[in-house]
């Protein structure tokens, strides 16, 4: 009888991806624990989609009057060839649970004082009726936002910088022609230009540095397409000419800006060789963005780049972007945005086809060790990038949920089986990553937001008793082919004696320690409450 209750409880720990056996202090060279019991974990690599912060795939929208009135229905049901349920359409959020809603500030903030996000502007305009729809449709499908604003209105039919900054004064802003229509933008070191800027930067964080809500800002909307290239400032004579003496202390405004108003959701600015320059294209840097760039960093941005795939070397991803991210990796995430429009950019210079050039995005973003990629949109949405990416390069997708982003497990626990109430025990877990991105647990604005923790559980509900966090396991360690091990000391004071279960999470500790990051093991082996069940426990 006591052989056949072996067998079952052997094949049960086995469907569930656990393994248990007695620490004898000779597991593989590390010192053991005492008395625990080590229990091996093998990670769930089928399970494809963890919904995690700052991780996956960015569905892009906006508030123009581009954006489609179908835009939920059509990504709700996405046309898909080889949708895995054989249906021939996928809803997008099943691949991506972020929703990036790109703006121009004068839409935003068409009068002083007035911002549209607020409930009394909600039918104040279009902007405003768009804005409400895709804020509403996100809350609906349990989605994300990040927000990126633009003042520079060069390529644009419509103003980005509001009216009433060049109304207080008309040399803030500068003319340039889009087809047949004057537009203007602001100088970026113009003081009115500034002060207005300013106070709708407090005003946005105000309203959106709200982590539950919102998971980036993509700052900081300023230089062509508010990518910090190709700027005109006050102080230029002509544009030939164009003066970039300002840059520094323009940068250093800005990036102080977003930085000191956004203190609780990650912010992040564009990384390349011409940051803050009067030119975005040219084979040599300027020798300031480097500079530049970690002067961001230290503030606590992170990075993106919206040209992966453009292989020009003058205003493409080049050897020089390559350097730069790969002198920082795993020590600060990256957003990655192709730069092929394929309905409306001939690629054909990089890449023969659609499937060739998501390919070439894909590898070049990989290099780049990137947290999150893209799914554009189009206002011709079965010519845009996410369409493309999901019927010449679905395989793609899959492949970056399961091997790009990071997919934290631990594959050995040394926990007892047996404690003393009242008693000190040191628990021991092994960490490992299976993708190729790091979990950025050391950005700025988490501030130690996530935690590992250890739960004593009721065996029956699967909810915390008692909760034991590790302030000290630096998870952004844990990195592919560099596994982490962890030693946590815990006290089991006010515990009453009773049998539970020891779990193991990655806790928000700034929301009553609940289970906030998603680790690649079997959902079969989670409680409901989020906490993976590890062993039972007697507490005598």
């Amino acid at each position: 009888m006591n052989n056949w209750k072996y067998i079952i409880v052997f094949l049960f720990a086995a469907i569930l991806g656990v393994s248990c056996s007695k620490d004898n202090g000779e597991d593989k060279g590390q010192e053991g624990t005492g008395d625990n019991t080590l229990v091996t974990v093998t990670p769930d690599r089928e399970r494809i989609f963890l919904k995690n912060p700052l991780s996956g795939w960015v569905t892009y929208s906006g508030i123009g009057s581009g954006l489609a009135d179908n835009y939920w229905d059509f990504y709700d049901n996405l046309p898909c060839a080889d949708a895995p349920d054989g249906s021939g359409e996928v809803s997008v959020w099943d691949y991506s649970n972020v929703l990036y809603i790109k703006a121009d500030w004068a839409d935003l903030n068409p009068e002083d004082g007035v911002y549209i996000w607020e409930e009394q502007y909600q039918d104040y305009s279009d902007y405003a009726r768009r804005l409400k729809i895709l804020m509403d449709g996100a809350k609906e499908r349990g989605l994300k936002i990040a927000l990126t604003v633009n003042t520079n209105s060069e390529d644009d039919h419509d103003n980005s910088t509001p009216d009433f900054v060049r109304e207080e004064d008309p040399s803030s802003c500068y003319a340039t022609t889009t087809g047949s229509v004057t537009v203007y933008s602001g100088y970026p070191d113009h003081p009115v230009f500034q002060k207005y800027y300013e106070k709708f930067v407090k005003a946005l964080a105000a309203r959106f540095n709200n982590p539950d809500e919102v998971e980036f800002i993509s700052g900081l909307g300023l230089g062509k397409w508010g990518e910090c290239h190709t700027f005109r400032y006050s102080t230029e004579t002509t544009i030939a000419t164009g003066d970039d003496s300002p840059k520094e202390e323009v940068y250093d405004w800005a990036t102080s800006l977003y930085a000191d108003n956004f203190t609780r959701v990650p912010v992040v600015t564009n990384y390349h060789k011409f940051v803050g320059c009067t030119t975005g294209q040219g084979s040599t840097g300027d020798p300031d963005s480097e500079g530049l760039l970690q002067s961001a960093i230290d503030k606590g941005f992170s990075m993106r780049h919206d040209a992966f795939g453009m292989k020009n070397s003058s205003w493409g991803y080049g050897q020089w972007e390559r350097n730069f991210i790969a002198a920082r990796r795993y020590k600060v995430p990256v957003i990655g945005e192709g730069g092929w429009v394929q309905s409306s950019h001939d690629f054909t210079s990089d890449y023969a086809n659609a499937r060739e050039l998501r390919q070439g995005e894909y590898d070049e973003m990989a290099g780049a060790y990137v947290n999150m990629m893209d799914f554009r949109y189009s206002s011709s949405m079965s010519t845009s990038e996410t369409y493309s990416w999901f019927n010449d390069a679905f395989d793609l997708v899959l492949q970056f949920l399961r091997e790009g982003v990071y997919r934290l497990y631990p594959n050995q626990i040394h926990v007892p089986e047996s404690v003393s109430a009242g008693s000190t025990v040191t628990l021991r877990s092994r960490w490992a990553n299976l993708g190729n991105a790091y979990f950025p647990a050391n950005l700025k604005q988490w501030e130690g937001r996530y935690k590992m923790a250890y739960a004593l559980l009721d065996k029956s509900t699967g909810e915390p008793v008692r909760v034991f966090v590790d302030e000290n396991a630096a998870l952004q360690n844990v990195v592919k082919n560099s596994m982490q091990v962890f030693d946590t000391e815990i006290t089991l004071s006010d515990v009453p004696a009773g049998s539970y279960t020891w779990g193991l999470a990655i806790v928000n500790t700034q929301k009553d320690n609940v289970p906030a990051v998603e680790i690649a093991v079997k959902e079969e082996n989670l409680a409901e409450s989020g906490w993976f069940r590890i062993l039972d426990v007697t507490v005598r």
